[in-house]
């Protein structure tokens, strides 16, 4: 079969576990932030009550993040996924038996957000550490891509279903269901996590069919381009959640509520077509930073055509070309980081990683509501995404340089 090649890294059992295990968790995450929108504003109209769950999420996220980087190299990272989900799993759950015996309230949805935000910090570089355990290095860019391609098809179809299941069947069934999934994923996740020997604590990791103790490389630090890297990938977070703030605010201001559910499908398919790519392998044809400098031109685009109210089409093009780009790259730096780091410094890149996206992506959102406060929404808005492209210029120097070096 012609696709068959694309899907080689499936034919490893752990990680055909651990791509179902996400795609039925996802399934749950998908549902929760509009289902909590919708619930959030029938509570409280007014908007507070939505800023303090947003708050609490990313409160509980922040510390969930700090405290991953101290501890979470001293436990299998398949025991902390389990962990993490079970957490989220007790949340929903949490908020469900209160929502079905007493009135629903912004502090019971704001304790289950604060919890829910502080388990899933653990999740996410908890399976960025672990490909490398069971994936072959020359099939991890395949299983970053099918595990990509699994969340972009949520980001596409989430939305809709959760909105649909709090609407018609209420805020409980979307509560019901996303525990569910937790629950099952997390029995999955068990199952992984005991077809692994674990002994007095220390987990070993198998690169390159030789066994090597992943507290080894303790006092090894990261190289400097990883640093320009992440300064990169933090600027590129803030510009994605400037666009997220911006797109719809301003989208639906001067045309509708229609054209931006279409600018939003735009990039969701942008992102699956990225990860599409990656899979295909025809982004290997290019350097990493050579990509990432793209990326950086793509987000930068997309906000100058968000900025200045362009034709709708002209919207359309910019996101799907900007989600694209980002996926592509996104995808790319997690492979090279699995294949370049092991053991705490493994650790570290992951734990960094996810906290240039989690700080950067809030403080777009933030940055682009002060700036309707000063008055001056345009000039912020290009602002941010020259930073976005401007920061990869360092990260493509540095790679330049030391290929110079290199060939000496």
């Amino acid at each position: 079969m012609i696709f068959k090649k694309y899907f080689v890294a499936l034919e490893n059992l752990d990680f055909r576990l651990l791509v179902v295990a996400n795609l039925i968790s996802g399934a749950g995450v998908s549902l929760v932030p509009i289902a909590f929108a919708i619930e959030t504003i029938k509570v409280e109209p007014r908007g507070w009550g939505m800023a303090c769950v947003l708050i609490t999420l990313w409160v509980g996220r922040f510390l969930g993040m700090l405290i991953y980087k101290k501890v979470g190299f001293n436990f299998h990272p398949v025991l902390t996924m389990v962990g993490s989900i079970s957490a989220m799993c007790i949340a929903q759950a949490g908020l469900l038996l209160w929502v079905l015996s007493l009135p629903n309230s912004i502090l019971a949805m704001s304790i289950s957000s604060v919890l829910y935000g502080f388990a899933s910090a653990f999740f996410i570089p908890s399976v960025f550490v672990y490909i490398p355990v069971i994936v072959a290095d020359s099939m991890r860019a395949q299983a970053n891509s099918l595990l990509s391609i699994v969340s972009n098809i949520y980001q596409l179809i989430g939305p809709l279903l959760g909105a649909s299941l709090a609407v018609l069947l209420g805020f409980h069934s979307v509560l019901f269901f996303s525990a569910a999934m937790f629950c099952i994923s997390m029995l999955l996740l068990r199952k992984l996590y005991f077809s692994h020997k674990i002994a007095n604590g220390i987990w070993k990791n198998k690169i390159s069919g030789q066994e090597k103790d992943l507290h080894t490389d303790v006092k090894q630090r990261l190289p400097i381009w990883t640093y320009l890297g992440l300064v990169s990938w933090f600027f590129c977070s803030l510009a994605i959640g400037t666009i997220a703030a911006a797109g719809p605010t301003l989208i639906i201001a001067s045309h509708s509520a229609l054209e931006w559910a279409i600018v939003a499908t735009a990039m969701a398919t942008g992102s699956l077509f990225g990860s599409t790519i990656s899979l295909t392998g025809v982004a290997r044809n290019f350097p990493w930073h050579i990509v990432h400098v793209l990326c950086g031109l793509g987000l930068g685009v997309q906000l100058f055509v968000l900025s200045w109210s362009f034709a709708i089409w002209g919207v359309c093009v910019a996101s799907f070309v900007g989600a694209a780009s980002v996926s592509t790259s996104g995808i790319r730096w997690d492979t090279m980081g699995q294949r370049l780091f092991s053991g705490k410094r493994l650790h570290s890149f992951a734990s960094l990683d996810q906290f240039a996206s989690s700080a950067g992506i809030p403080a777009g959102m933030v940055l682009f509501g002060l700036s309707g406060l000063i008055g001056d929404t345009t000039s912020i808005i290009v602002a941010v995404g020259g930073l976005a492209f401007l920061s990869t210029l360092p990260v493509l120097a540095s790679f330049v340089k030391k290929r110079k070096q290199l060939a000496r």
